[in-house]
């Protein structure tokens, strides 16, 4: 339970992402969400989600493979997460088919804890076993760095419009401004 994990910290604007793994669906071996690549001169957007249990979710993720196309024109590439099991993975991709980008599983409190995302207990209205994360985003450079991120401590929260963050990056970038959003002062 999540009751004897009461101390929160949140990423900032500017760190470096942590190096936080997990499997993929498809594959049992543990994986890092993200490692910097300075070649290829692409961004990642890590989307941290509850589970194929939270219909939001569900929503949020079917809205993510509409906007896939916009994300990769916009070097942008994408990876959601959970702190589901397996099994519950797999159920994401089974209810919308194949997707075109990773689907990872099997973060821990750990892991969780390294992100800064808020975590929740089971309750009776949800068919989940264990603790599970808010909805979190990260949109990540290519050299690490974390250029953007909306933490939710609630299912309701959280859930950024893709159309939305493709345009505004992709319009400083193409007009070759340096895209700098806020910062820690």
């Amino acid at each position: 339970m999540v009751q004897e994990t009461l101390r929160h910290q949140s990423l900032l604007p500017g760190q470096q992402f942590p190096l936080v793994t997990a499997s993929l669906v498809g594959s049992a071996d543990k994986q890092p969400l993200f490692t910097p690549n300075n070649e290829n001169g692409e961004s990642t957007l890590i989307v941290i989600y509850r589970g194929a249990f939270c219909p939001y979710c569900a929503k949020q993720i079917k809205h993510l493979q509409e906007t896939f196309e916009k994300l990769k024109s916009a070097k942008i590439n994408l990876i959601v997460a959970s702190c589901r099991l397996a099994t519950r993975s797999r159920k994401i991709r089974s209810r919308y088919g194949y997707f075109r980008f990773p689907v990872a599983y099997g973060l821990g409190i750990e892991e969780m804890r390294e992100l800064g995302v808020y975590v929740s207990n089971p309750t009776h209205y949800i068919e989940q076993e264990h603790v599970f994360s808010e909805p979190a985003w990260f949109l990540v450079e290519p050299d690490g760095a974390i250029k953007y991120l909306e933490y939710a401590s609630a299912p309701f929260g959280g859930r950024v419009d893709a159309d939305l963050l493709v345009g505004i990056y992709s319009w400083a970038r193409d007009k070759g401004r340096k895209v700098t959003w806020g910062q820690v002062v």
